[in-house]
């Protein structure tokens, strides 16, 4: 029967698996920018660093193979964002500045209701066009 030892280093092995695939994962997608790629790997890490903590702190088996699948389960389950979400998310963005500056035109007290109608064209014109440039991007970077 594996002692505790055994146990601990299979918990190990396990987690430090579960992080290298991740991080592949973090490096192999295009559509992050390198602070995305950053923030990503040391969320990656710190779930790494909590579970290795807990599995050396292990006094059984079970508690070495509980902090290992734990740990695990929180490396895989670190989400990295769809090129689709962040278009998505860009866009949203995009809508609100929009919206906001539209309300600034339209409460300006020194324009002309003609002027304010002229801007809010060219608000919409911008944000159409940038709308529309991220929709057709293969990879966008924020």
């Amino acid at each position: 029967m594996p002692g505790l030892d055994d146990h601990k280093r299979n918990a190990i092995d396990s987690l430090d698996e579960a992080k290298t695939t991740k991080l592949t994962e973090i490096s192999n997608a295009t559509n992050l920018t390198a602070k995305e790629k950053n923030q990503l790997t040391q969320q990656v890490n710190t779930e790494y660093n909590k579970a290795l903590d807990n599995i050396n702190k292990a006094t059984t088996n079970s508690e070495a193979d509980k902090a290992s699948a734990d740990g695990v389960a929180a490396i895989l389950n670190i989400e990295i964002p769809s090129l689709s979400e962040k278009k998505q998310d860009s866009m949203m963005l995009l809508n609100e500045v929009r919206e906001a500056k539209k309300e600034e035109i339209n409460s300006a007290t020194n324009l002309s209701e003609d002027e304010k109608d002229k801007l809010t064209k060219q608000v919409d014109q911008i944000a159409d066009n940038a709308i529309t440039a991220i929709t057709v991007q293969k990879m966008i970077r924020l």
